[in-house]
């Protein structure tokens, strides 16, 4: 049994047997110094006389929120009271998640207590009152109740 392999070529007769190949239609020379000049350009520009300002350190912004927040607020219905012998955490559920529902200067105009300003300060439109709470170190039942009275002031609204 005799093994077959094609004999090897020189890259002239390589060249000479192979398809022509089209020339692009641009200059790849011409491309390359534009490019390797704008690389330079960008490397060598002046930098940005703009002060980098370091993020506060700690727990969230009582008055800071997502733009999200606000647009997910808007489609979220009212809290509707239903008679109920279970207090603010049986009314909400656990689970329900808070959504700021107001402007960063309308909440400056809330007198909130430190816990009910803490409580807040976690609510992104994410997490539900029970982690909510257990961020705030706030017993739920605490928690909920506060957060039914800032849904009665429209400060929050639920999904």
């Amino acid at each position: 049994m005799t093994s077959e392999r094609p004999e090897l070529q020189s890259c002239e007769d390589a060249e000479q047997g192979a398809p022509p190949t089209a020339r692009p239609e641009f200059d790849p020379a011409k491309f390359a110094r534009e490019s390797d000049a704008k690389i330079r350009a960008a490397i060598e520009a002046p930098i940005s006389r703009m002060p980098t300002v370091r993020p506060p350190e700690g727990p969230a912004d009582v008055l800071a929120f997502p733009d999200e927040t606000r647009a997910a607020a808007d489609s979220i219905p009212d809290v509707e009271e239903v008679a109920s012998n279970g207090g603010a955490q049986d009314a909400l559920g656990v689970d329900a998640v808070p959504c700021i529902a107001r402007s960063r200067e309308d909440l400056a105009q809330f007198e909130l207590t430190p816990d009910a300003a803490r409580l807040l300060s976690y609510v992104n439109g994410i997490a539900s009152i029970e982690a909510i709470c257990g961020k705030a170190k706030i017993a739920i039942e605490e928690g909920a109740s506060l957060m039914l009275d800032f849904a009665e002031q429209g400060i929050v609204s639920f999904r």
